[in-house]
Order: structure tokens, then sequence, then C-alpha cells
């Protein structure tokens, strides 16, 4: 009796403790192809990304920035157009912004006419917050609220920063900026740079895919989804716990009788 006892002490306690792992909100982690977005290996053919839209027209979609200004893709189909998935949360959009080299490279290019906007897909992006972390850094290009996540759903956006380079319309490149993950290579290869140097030259791209890294995009339907589990886990939590009582009752009762 006392090991059963036991048994469902530690019920409750581990319940708890994937309670508490579930409700935590960690927002920064490497994630990269071939895994999942909750942390979890997945086979690469699996996982569907933002490369296959590579040769095909870039979804359409209207988005208001923070300055409450409506932009429309449709507008600028005869332009190259540069869309940047970040967030201020992530360390890797951090470092790159740090070090200038999203910003001093989507100048270099907004000045030969490309298009540059950012992409916030995060469900609890508020502008308030973003219009001053774009003032900090002296940013003049829009940022894009996509709070419902929709935009980003279409696009495959997984992780920030995550670019798509778009060209009269069609999706000519999708991946990272770079392959230096960790922002420590001397030598890196430029991947972004070079398709838009590519577009510029009026050339083929090539690569057109190169492997995204970052922070896992935080949406809505995974963050409904968390909550569900999280209520899923409180109200098993709490029925072991409720077992539990009654049968430390039903004990103590039994033991009384005798």
């Amino acid at each position: 009796m006392e090991k059963k006892a036991t048994m469902n002490q530690k019920t409750p306690i581990l319940l708890l403790f994937l309670l508490l792992f579930l409700g935590c909100s960690s927002t920064c982690w490497c994630l990269q192809d071939g895994d999942s977005a909750d942390g979890k290996a997945e086979k690469t053919d699996e996982v569907k990304t933002g490369d296959f839209l590579v040769g095909k027209h870039a979804p359409d979609f209207t988005l208001t920035d923070v300055e409450g200004k409506e932009f429309h893709l449709s507008d600028h189909s005869d332009k190259v157009v540069v869309l940047e998935w970040m967030s201020p949360d992530c360390s890797f959009t951090k470092r790159l912004y740090v070090q200038l080299r999203i910003p001093t490279l989507a100048k270099q290019y907004i000045n030969k006419g490309v298009v540059w906007v950012s992409m916030n897909s995060a469900w609890y992006s508020h502008p308030i917050n973003m219009k001053k972390w774009l003032e900090q850094r002296r940013v003049k290009y829009p940022m894009l609220l996509d709070k419902d996540g929709k935009v980003g759903e279409a696009y495959h956006a997984r992780v920030t920063p995550e670019f798509y380079v778009i060209d009269r319309g069609k999706v000519v490149y999708h991946g990272a900026i770079d392959d230096d993950i960790w922002g420590r290579k001397t030598i890196r290869a430029e991947h972004l740079a070079l398709a838009l140097e590519q577009v510029s030259q009026g050339k083929t791209v090539d690569p057109v895919t190169a492997r995204v890294y970052g922070t896992g995009i935080r949406y809505l339907k995974a963050e409904i989804e968390r909550k569900r589990r999280l209520e899923e886990m409180r109200r098993k939590a709490r029925e072991a716990r409720e077992a539990e009582e009654k049968e430390t009752e039903d004990g103590t009762n039994s033991g009384g009788g005798r």
C-alpha cells in the first residue's frame, strides 16, 4: 500500500514538471531545416519549407506596418522585393543588426531600387515595441506585422531571420543570409548578397536556396495549441492530486476502522 501511495505522490509532481516545461516561453534556439518548430527532429523531406516556392509566383498579401500604413505586395510586381522574416527577440536577428549586416545590405540594395520589408509573424508582436526597436537601429524600411501568422504560413517561413527574394512577382531565392550560424566565421558564403547581385545584373540566381537557421517563429496557431496542451496538463495534474487525496482519505478511514 505504501509503495502504491509513493507512486501516486510522484505522479502529480511529474505532471507539474511537464506543465512548467510547456509553459516556458523560450524564444531563442537554433532551428535548421530538418527540425520541427517545436524543437523535435524530423526528416527533411517531411518538413515543407519555403524552398518549394522558388520559381513560383509569390503569394500575394496586404499587411500593415508599424506606422499603420498598408503594404500591398502586388503594388511592386515589377520590382525586386526582399521579404525578411525577423524578430527583435531572436539572438540571431539581434547579432546581425548589431553587426549592421542586415541594415547595410538592405541600404545597399534599396539604393539600387530594391524594395526591402521586414516581416514579424510572432503572435505577440506589438507596433509600439517594434517601432521603438526600429528607431533605435535607425531602420528606414517598413516593418510589417503578421500577428495572425497567415502570411508567414503561406510562405512556410519557419525561423528568424529568413529571407525571400522576389523578382517581378516570382520567388527566385529562399534561405539564410549566409552560412555563418554562430557568427564566428572570418570567411562566409554570402548567400543573400550573391542572390541580390545576380538579380540586379539580370543573371539567373544560383544557388536558389540556402539552409536557414535561427529562432522558430512563434505563430498564433502554435500558441493556441500550446495553451490547449497546457490546460490539458493542468487538468491531469489536478485529477492526479484529487485521486491521491481520495486514496489517502480512504486509507485513513480504513485504518481507523480497525
